[in-house]
């Protein structure tokens, strides 16, 4: 099964929540793709300020989880320089959500359980 997670937030709560969303997904053998979008183009600068969140990110990376980037979102936020992954336009999240199985918009007040 393939699995599409949108993260359009940086609060550090919903960005746990999601990746742990995807860590479990991808320990039962399905294929997770992440798309940063709007804020959540800064998940590296959380992940460098809470070491759980960069615990869940690492072994995200680890099991195989696919992550790209909005281009534009992350220009904006002056934080292109400093992704660790590919970079698209606003068309792949459409893409993304086209092609999964399983989609998650994860935005400030989504709510949805990560276990």
């Amino acid at each position: 099964m393939k699995v599409g997670i949108v993260l359009a937030t940086n609060s550090l709560h919903q960005v746990k929540k999601a990746l742990r969303l995807a860590n479990k997904n991808l320990g039962k053998g399905n294929k997770v793709e992440l798309f940063l979008l709007f804020e959540g183009v800064r998940l590296f600068e959380l992940t460098s300020k809470s070491k759980n969140a960069e615990d869940l990110f690492n072994e995200y990376i680890e099991k195989g989880g696919d992550m790209t980037a909005c281009r534009a979102c992350a220009s904006a936020k002056g934080v292109a320089k400093g992704l660790r992954c590919e970079v698209s336009s606003l068309a792949t999240a459409v893409t993304l959500r086209c092609r999964s199985n399983k989609y998650y918009l994860v935005t400030k007040r989504s709510k949805f359980k990560d276990n």
